[in-house]
């Protein structure tokens, strides 16, 4: 390795020349690809190399060594996931409340507590529409399970 690189380690690691001579070789000559992940580095010193540009190379030069080392980092990273590769315990939580409803099953009508003239039924369903001019109020319809139906204006 490079007196450059080695002499800044044996300041950081206060180890002799001949250790970082045998960690080098044990270390670094044995590297094929010396990418992890998209970090890619020296496979010589193994210091960091500089972020890929897009080179027709394919080559990084190590600014510690002045290497050529080949670019082994990946040049376009895609991912796909889903919710589902994520376990959550809210997610959980959510799925054990979730009812199923049938659309049938559904009450689209309002209900209120009005006496059918008719029949005298309690509960009648309602529905509130604006039937005269803007100004003026709107009119509730009723309709009884009867068939009787009848409006009101507010």
């Amino acid at each position: 390795p490079p007196k450059f690189c080695i002499r800044f380690r044996r300041k950081k690691v206060g180890a002799d020349p001949q250790i970082l001579e045998d960690y080098h070789t044990a270390v670094f000559q044995n590297i094929t690809m010396a990418a992890i992940g998209s970090l890619v580095f020296c496979v010589d010193c193994g210091n960091l190399l500089p972020s890929t540009r897009g080179s027709d190379r394919n080559t990084l030069r190590c600014e510690c060594c002045g290497a050529e080392n080949k670019d082994t980092g990946s040049k376009k990273i895609v991912t796909s996931s889903k919710p589902a590769d994520f376990p959550s315990f809210l997610r959980q939580k959510l799925q054990s409340s979730v009812q199923n409803v049938v659309r049938h099953e559904i009450q689209t009508d309002s209900v209120v507590h009005e006496k059918c003239p008719k029949c005298g039924r309690e509960e009648v369903t309602y529905t509130n529409v604006q039937l005269r001019g803007a100004d003026e109020g709107s009119t509730v319809i009723y309709l009884c399970k009867c068939g009787n139906s009848w409006h009101e204006n507010n």
